[in-house]
């Protein structure tokens, strides 16, 4: 059964190709690409033309397929893509999609072109590169944001003050762009800046922003109406805090 999806439009982006359900995404080995653990490598990021073909963004080389189906990249640029709905990587001129070979647990750890299908293993996801994003980070319940003041890491109501914006580095630390240092957290787990900091996040639906080091959330001390403004790390709740 045919059914409709929507195009989703990644003209000009920079991204990961991750799949939905493992922690895999593109990479490349010897011109050919595998299925390797998301990192901060630069082999792993592509972009999409206008022209809708996949470029590997350090080589330049666009993505391909052998005689044998496996993808790969080259110089032929032949082959023009669409992104659908669902995140399914269909090739327009042989209507077929990117596929996780033998299925999510297959060591070979490869991807092919196969007959689009619908499953999950044609399914991916595009994990843009965000590290020249600057952002202000608001609770979206009472309307603050995070601010520093003395290198402590408080709430403040949003407004135009360029203390609230925040970055992405390429190794997904949250960078204070004002003073360029990094969010830390001290030993009382309260949210500070510093100059060096070991700690990564990562921003997972509905807006929980997670440490990657002990998947703990950054929290409103207190709850919504707690006047002290000032934010933590606690267990991950899932609560408005």
């Amino acid at each position: 059964e045919k059914v409709n999806l929507t195009s989703i439009d990644m003209v000009n982006k920079t991204f990961r190709i991750k799949n939905l359900y493992t922690n895999h995404c593109f990479d490349i080995e010897n011109n050919k690409v595998k299925l390797k653990i998301v990192s901060e490598s630069e082999s792993q990021l592509w972009k999409m033309n206008k022209e809708h073909r996949i470029i590997h963004l350090s080589t330049g080389k666009f993505l391909d397929f052998d005689h044998k189906k496996d993808i790969i990249i080259s110089n032929n640029n032949k082959n023009t893509w669409k992104i659908q709905e669902g995140g399914f990587i269909v090739n327009n001129q042989t209507k077929m999609a990117i596929d996780f070979k033998g299925g999510f647990k297959d060591k070979r750890l490869e991807p092919w072109l196969f007959k689009f299908n619908y499953s999950e293993a044609q399914q991916w996801e595009f994990l843009e590169d965000n590290s020249k994003r600057v952002f202000r980070i608001q609770n979206p319940y009472n309307k603050k944001c995070l601010i520093v003041e003395n290198n402590q890491v408080k709430l403040a109501p949003t407004d135009n003050n360029n203390e609230q914006l925040w970055k992405f580095d390429k190794e997904n630390k949250l960078v204070h762009v004002v003073s360029g240092k990094y969010l830390d957290v001290a030993q009382n787990k309260d949210l500070i800046i510093s100059e060096n900091s070991e700690h990564t996040w990562k921003i997972e639906d509905g807006g929980f922003i997670i440490n990657n080091k002990n998947s703990m959330a950054i929290d409103m001390k207190g709850g919504l109406r707690d006047r002290r403004n000032e934010v933590w790390l606690y267990k991950l709740n899932y609560s408005e805090a």
